[in-house]
């Protein structure tokens, strides 16, 4: 578990930092951080408790949630949250 928050912590890190695009209108924006980065969140945390397919899947899907989380919370902000 500590290995998945730590992971996790360094992908939002890093999708804050690293983003740098504008092409994605708002709404998908807050669609990514509202439902699909939660969604693949819980189930790379499902994955690697379970040990479905091998821990490793499972981390890297959370890390990748982090990350698409981070991402477009940052251009959301950035762009003042107009729809």
């Amino acid at each position: 578990m500590t290995v998945l928050v730590l992971l996790g912590l360094l992908f939002l890190i890093m999708g804050w930092l690293f983003s740098n695009g504008s092409s994605k209108t708002q709404s998908v924006r807050l669609f990514d951080v509202f439902l699909y980065a939660p969604l693949k969140m819980y189930i790379g945390y499902r994955m690697y408790k379970d040990h479905f397919l091998h821990p490793f899947f499972g981390l890297f899907l959370f890390a990748s949630a982090s990350a698409t989380f981070s991402f477009n919370l940052h251009y959301y902000l950035k762009y003042d949250g107009k729809v």
